[in-house]
């Protein structure tokens, strides 16, 4: 068997390799390394160092740098002038997780089969663009 082959068995695993944790700290370490991505590819693609980016935040480039390591819990403020600095508009999408692909030990499912979409922007929301 290849490594192709490996890592495609794996990515199909449900296999829980983080069981100490509950679904809303996966969820929110998914979450996390979301937002910390995006600000880290939208500022290099901006061109911006940490410190330059600090300079237009009005904060230092230690608070920047905590931003992208996920060492900082954002607030809806502090993620709105963060993403309107890095000109980014954010979408959020919703899912409704369908309560019977929990396992009675809590486990965190990754199939996507069970799960609603909703998308909140300011569109849905009526807001003038």
């Amino acid at each position: 068997m290849s490594i192709r082959d490996k890592l495609k068995s794996l990515a199909k695993s449900t296999v829980d390799l983080f069981p100490a944790l509950t679904v809303a700290e996966k969820e929110e370490s998914r979450l996390m390394g979301s937002i910390c991505a995006q600000i880290i590819r939208r500022r290099k693609l901006l061109g911006m160092t940490q410190k330059e980016f600090a300079i237009k935040m009005n904060v230092s480039q230690s608070m920047v740098s905590q931003w992208e390591n996920g060492e900082c819990n954002f607030t809806i403020s502090s993620l709105a002038e963060i993403f309107t600095t890095l000109n980014v508009h954010v979408d959020l999408a919703f899912k409704s997780y369908d309560y019977d692909s929990f396992s009675s030990t809590d486990q965190y499912s990754t199939s996507q089969k069970n799960t609603k979409t909703f998308y909140l922007d300011a569109d849905t929301l009526g807001a003038a663009a």
